[in-house]
């Protein structure tokens, strides 16, 4: 199911237009309800971070500006009313399509300053969901001063559309109050793993 929000959106330009944002199965669309506006697309192998920036006290707009951040340092700046709803649909949307092409993810999102105590807390209840009702074989979480740590780890062709269930997601909400507004993408940049070979003893099992 696509979702639709509508969005103030810092065009490259620079200008500020009322568009609407799309979020599609591999990228998201901004499209702009001035017509000379334009259009643009954003796969989502592009975006590394998603960040919530507060108001300014003097900028005389009430609403946090959403900016998601891509692969070569260009920014997209959003403004809507409902942002916690978009980010929420973003990182979904974003896991989903990046488990279901490299299986493992591991997401950093910063902690607020004083938020560790109630973090670990957090995460000594375990997740909201049960682990062997997804299709997770592998799930941990790194607890750093500033910083938590998200791994993921699916089964080898997983559909992503079984990773967008709600419960899996549950988590979103409980983790906001602690979350200091950035949440990034890590990207593998270098993997080693020693193969593991059973070994079989001619003297037992069937060869004795």
């Amino acid at each position: 199911m696509r979702a639709t929000f509508g969005v103030t959106w810092k065009n490259r330009d620079g200008a500020a237009r009322s568009a609407r944002l799309s979020i599609e199965r591999t990228e998201i669309v901004l499209t702009s309800l001035d017509r000379a506006g334009g259009r643009r697309k954003v796969p989502f192998d592009e975006l590394v971070a998603i960040e919530s920036v507060p108001p300014a006290e003097h900028a005389g707009d009430e609403r946090p500006t959403l900016v998601m951040k891509l692969r070569g340092g260009d920014e997209i700046e959003l403004r809507s009313n409902v942002d916690r709803w978009i980010v929420a649909d973003l990182l979904e949307g974003l896991f989903a399509h990046g488990l279901g092409g490299t299986r493992r993810i591991l997401v950093a999102a910063r902690l607020k300053p004083g938020a560790r105590e109630q973090a670990a807390m957090l995460l000594r209840s375990g997740p909201p969901f049960p682990p062997e009702a997804t299709p997770l074989v592998l799930h941990e979480v790194y607890l750093l001063e500033d910083e938590v740590l998200f791994l993921f780890d699916v089964e080898e062709g997983v559909a992503s559309d079984a990773l967008r269930k709600p419960d899996f997601w549950a988590a979103a909400g409980a983790w906001r109050d602690l979350i200091d507004g950035e949440v990034r993408l890590a990207e593998r940049v270098y993997r080693w793993s020693r193969e593991r070979r059973a070994v079989t003893d001619s003297r037992f099992g069937l060869g004795f």
